[in-house]
């Protein structure tokens, strides 16, 4: 019954079962509590499994290891840290002696908390005094210092724990590794994942991902690339996802069809690809407009036994739609009901832009109009797209009809982008009118825009000889708290420049605005 009632997340029926009124003499088992208190920290009501552990303590029922290990992760998870600790009390009257993972469960609840020296000084203390203390709890202190971003720190305790005779392993490195690629300090990254393999320590895929992973975000393409026939070359185990990042980087720099050779390599190394490869892979055909190809990789996608994802059908939605078939639009949205799929906003959206991008505004129009719900995301898709292909006047029309209605602005939606970039649009075709009514309206209704905004607007006023609405406008944003940035600052310098030959530096701009 217990069982059953925790499968369903009833949690206030089995605390009934475990504490009522009348226990008439009846103990439940350490194991059944144990297993309630697991099961509600899993479901993240850890008040509760911290009013059960109360609960026990106050009946005086005979605990165990676990139970209290369950206590100290419970007490650290909402913060309650000093009750943690005296967890390690509880213990020590009912003679119960803490094992490794109740100190490390400690250590990890203070790191989480973002007290890792506090972790680490413990860790040095329970060393000394002969705790039994394994690798994971010098992994969980490096975690918690690479979190706080420190990093020299999180260096350190590896070091330390060499020096104590405690050897590292993969997950030791792997956490620093990606703590020095989290902030972009890929040289340290690789000189880490050097010495571990220098020591006999096998990397892993998951570390692996995390290099290549960095690599590509810090624009270093071709030095990824490297560093993935690297791995491949040493024998290094690389998973789907490290290929799925490879086949992502090949299409993002036009070479599809280097992909498709490197997909077919993966395939013969018996690394089975999932759904997310596929859709990488369709995703780059549709950005090279070969949408035969990417309807191919879409069936044997099937064929293979893969049930496609709403991302997959988007990608393929929104390239039908930039190709202008807007038939085929409306045959593969009835299509994806079939799959048990149904189109989002997401989709929609995709969609209307897509005709857009694809000469279909009349289309995009009637496509809108045509669905039964619409929300203000829709609109704002449709506005997006008028700005992608210039169509400036159905732009800033679509946003007076919105904010006549009230429904400009939203919180969590992404009226932001597209206003901005409205606001953009209009600047860069000297619109300053409708610019400035654009941006008006969104002030007046709590809406502030950022400086990349206000620069543009600053700029843009410059060009066609309005400096006094300029420097009012420099004004306003700083009045808003928005620092300027060398940008704004030579926006000014070189519209005073222009007026007065005199000024020859930024400080005299700033200084005559």
């Amino acid at each position: 019954m217990v069982k059953a009632y925790i499968s369903l997340r009833m949690f206030d029926r089995v605390i009934d079962i475990f504490f009522p009124p009348k226990r008439h003499g009846f103990v439940f088992s350490t194991l059944s509590l144990n297993f309630l208190m697991s099961k509600l920290i899993q479901c993240g009501k850890v008040d509760i499994a911290r009013f059960v552990y109360q609960q026990l303590k106050r009946l005086g029922l005979s605990l165990n290891h676990y139970t209290y290990n369950l206590a100290i992760k419970a007490l650290c998870k909402i913060g309650s840290l000093e009750e943690a600790a005296e967890v390690f009390e509880d213990m020590d009257k009912a003679g119960v002696t803490p094992n490794a993972f109740a100190y490390s469960t400690y250590i990890e609840g203070l790191c989480l908390n973002g007290k890792s020296d506090l972790g680490y000084q413990w860790l040095q203390e329970w060393r000394v005094t002969k705790v039994p203390l394994d690798t994971f709890a010098y992994t969980i202190v490096i975690r918690g210092f690479c979190n706080e971003n420190r990093l020299r720190e999180a260096a350190g305790v590896l070091l330390d724990m060499e020096k104590h005779g405690v050897v590292p392993n993969v997950y030791v490195y792997g956490e620093l590794i990606s703590g020095y690629c989290r902030y972009g300090n890929i040289s340290k990254a690789l000189f880490f994942h050097n010495k571990m393999m220098s020591k006999g320590i096998e990397t892993n895929s998951v570390t692996v991902s995390v290099i290549l992973k960095c690599l590509f975000q810090l624009g270093m393409t071709f030095e990824a690339l490297s560093q993935f026939e690297e791995f491949i070359k040493s024998g290094i185990f690389v998973d789907r996802i490290c290929y799925n990042l490879v086949l992502d980087a090949l299409c993002k720099l036009g070479i599809v069809e280097d992909a498709m050779k490197l997909f077919n390599e993966m395939k013969k190394k018996q690394i089975v690809p999932d759904v997310v490869n596929y859709t990488t892979l369709i995703n780059g055909y549709c950005c090279q407009g070969k949408l035969l190809d990417a309807f191919n990789l879409f069936k044997e996608m099937k064929d293979t036994g893969h049930q496609p994802n709403l991302v997959t059908c988007n990608i393929l939605a929104s390239r039908l739609a930039r190709c202008g078939y807007v038939k085929k639009v409306y045959d593969f949205l009835d299509y994806m009901k079939t799959l048990g799929l149904k189109p989002n906003t997401v989709t929609l959206n995709m969609i209307i832009e897509g005709l857009c991008l694809g000469g279909k505004e009349k289309e995009a129009e009637a496509f809108l109009d045509s669905l039964q719900e619409k929300c203000l995301e829709n609109y704002l898709a449709l506005c997006n797209g008028y700005c992608e292909v210039n169509s400036l006047e159905k732009a800033f029309q679509l946003f007076m009809m919105l904010s006549r209605h009230g429904v400009i602005v939203r919180k969590g939606s992404c009226c932001k982008i597209v206003y901005e970039k409205l606001i953009d649009v209009l600047c860069r075709a000297g619109e300053m009118g409708k610019a400035r009514m654009v941006f008006d309206i969104l002030i007046g209704r709590g809406f502030t825009p950022d400086l990349l905004t206000y620069t543009q607007m600053i700029k843009s006023y410059f060009k066609v000889n309005c400096s006094l609405e300029a420097c009012d406008l420099f004004n306003d944003m700083k009045r808003r708290g928005i620092k300027p940035d060398l940008v704004t600052y030579k926006v000014l310098f070189n519209a005073h420049s222009k007026i007065n030959p005199k000024i020859s530096s930024l400080a005299d701009a700033i200084q005559s605005k």
